[in-house]
């Protein structure tokens, strides 16, 4: 991620997950690296057994969930800046993609958006019980 302002860290027909740089020089040698980590999920039918789930769930959170993860180490020297970015960077791949690739986690994410957003009463109890159980 040198000197990029936007890197794609993951991408298949459902799911996109980027990466953007927000660093920052705050006090001498000194930067905050600050990386966002953005990940965008279409709702599809697909990810659903009953038919009939998918639109009841649009209609209340709309097409695609969007998850944002800001991610920060504070008192970086300058020589040291990209090395802490591709570490950011490496330890996300290697401990949060396998949790957004997995076969569950459109379910669990949709669950999720439902009880933030707090939109989980233009949503059948059923529905929600059908995502728990999944």
């Amino acid at each position: 991620m040198h000197n990029c302002c936007q890197e794609k860290l993951f991408r298949n027909e459902t799911l996109n997950i980027t990466c953007r740089d927000l660093s920052h020089r705050y006090f001498g040698d000194f930067h905050v690296v600050s990386l966002e980590i953005k990940c965008e999920m279409d709702i599809l039918p697909r990810h659903f057994k009953n038919v009939s789930i998918p639109e009841e769930i649009k209609s209340a959170i709309g097409e695609k969930i969007t998850i944002l993860r800001k991610i920060q180490q504070m008192g970086v020297p300058s020589a040291r800046v990209n090395q802490v970015k591709d570490e950011i960077i490496h330890n996300f791949k290697r401990n949060s993609l396998p949790y957004f690739t997995s076969s569950s986690f459109p379910a669990k994410a949709i669950l999720s958006e439902i009880r933030k957003s707090r939109k989980s009463d233009h949503i059948s109890a059923a529905t929600i019980e059908f995502l728990c159980a999944r």
